[in-house]
């Protein structure tokens, strides 16, 4: 498990849809969970992101990760699969598109269709797409999760444990070619 460093001096509860830079707002919360939602539906060459709530110095957090996701529009899916099993929806849709199948969540591929160059890869691939930045976005790490993973969890839920440095938390998923992805992964901070 790999620990971050930081603390929350001032808990912002937000619920927010976020396609990168959107700064949390609304009331203070001593130790009551924040709601964030990042949405893989982003224009080209764009990064989804979310921006969670300040983490003070010092202050332990567990983020729970939860969703599922495509970064192949629904149109390859048609190819069929040619590694995983894939699942018809994503659990939280994008709004504004058209949601389809999907082979991704926060740690792992666990489906790719047939006309994806990752089809050469073992399944479950762990991806490491999903990025945590505790110092005000200079660095994104992929944290190791709570309970070490073997493969896919059921529910597609993963939890990490933080400590803030005195910044908002802040979440992203980079992919090159972005346009035709959709669903949302919905992360839940909880201070400890």
């Amino acid at each position: 498990m790999r620990a971050f460093e930081g603390s929350v001096g001032m808990l912002l509860a937000v619920v927010a849809a976020a396609c990168g830079g959107d700064t949390p707002s609304g009331p203070q919360g001593g130790g009551a969970p924040v709601i964030v939602e990042m949405d893989m539906h982003v224009g080209e060459d764009a990064v989804a992101s979310a921006t969670g709530p300040m983490l003070a110095v010092g202050q332990a957090a567990r983020v729970k990760v939860e969703g599922t996701y495509s970064i192949w529009g629904q149109s390859m899916w048609n190819s069929g699969v040619c590694q995983g099993t894939s699942e018809p929806a994503p659990a939280f849709p994008s709004a504004g598109s058209g949601n389809g199948s999907v082979g991704v969540d926060a740690e792992y591929y666990f489906a790719v269709p047939s006309s994806s160059a990752l089809c050469s890869k073992a399944y479950p691939w762990g991806a490491g797409e999903f990025k945590i930045s505790l110092d005000g976005g200079v660095d994104f790490d992929n944290p190791d999760p709570i309970v070490p993973l073997t493969g896919p969890v059921a529910g597609h839920v993963y939890e990490y444990e933080v400590v803030g440095q005195g910044h908002p938390i802040m979440f992203e998923r980079d992919d090159t070619d972005s346009g035709d992805n959709y669903g949302v992964l919905r992360i839940t901070v909880t201070p400890n």
